[in-house]
């Protein structure tokens, strides 16, 4: 019994630890494609900081940082679907 027991709590930090994996590599390409996206645009000095915390179960929030070819700062709120597919833009912060 406490052998199957053991290999059931296996199962489930497995699991867990897949999906903290997947997460990770998922928030580091789409902050490469947002970066890319604003970098063709000629921005400059950009950051992007992943909001884990959001009740939109398909989209990853982020928020922005950057300048534009002229100098000027932003900074701006976007989500990207789970599979990185599009981003929706929100307002200027």
């Amino acid at each position: 019994m406490q052998a199957s027991l053991n290999w059931v709590v296996i199962f489930y930090v497995g699991i867990f630890l897949l999906g903290v994996v997947v997460t990770y590599i998922d928030v580091r390409l789409q902050k490469a494609e947002i970066c890319k996206v604003l970098g063709r645009k000629g921005a400059q000095n950009i950051r992007v900081s992943w909001e884990p915390i959001d009740f939109d179960q398909s989209n990853q929030p982020y928020t922005v940082e950057y300048e534009d070819a002229t100098g000027k700062k932003h900074s701006r709120s976007c989500k990207m679907h789970i599979l990185g597919s599009e981003i929706y833009w929100g307002d200027e912060n």
